[in-house]
This record gives C-alpha cells, structure tokens and sequence, in this order.
C-alpha cells in the first residue's frame, strides 16, 4: 500500500495492545526493535490489521 501522504511504500503489520501501550508490529514478526509505540493506553491485546510509514509517521488500520 502506498502512502496517501507522501507516496511512498507502507509496511504491513498490525496494532496490538502491549501492557499499557498500543504498537505496531511487522506483519510475521515479533522483534522488539521493530516495534513503534502508537499510544500509551490500550484495552485491546488482540490487535488489527496496520500499515505504517516509518518517513511520515503515519498510520492506517483496519478495525
């Protein structure tokens, strides 16, 4: 999926609840380098489908 922002390509994952933060994660990974804080609040720990631009610090999901 292309960026609506600038464009460019967004990475697959997903948005899951980590203790009291929402992440994004790389979609077939669990690394915990890869992961981006979204909030520092979350009641949902099984997550939905993301896709994020790591250049415009935007993400879309699905819910």
């Amino acid at each position: 999926m292309n960026c609506p922002k600038c464009g460019g390509l967004m990475e697959e994952g997903r948005l899951t609840a980590g203790g009291f933060q929402i992440r994004w994660v790389p979609e077939g990974g669990y690394d915990l380098l890869d992961k981006v804080k979204i909030s520092r609040f979350s009641l949902s720990p099984k997550g939905v489908p993301a896709w994020i631009c790591r250049t415009c610090r935007r993400v879309m999901a699905d819910y």
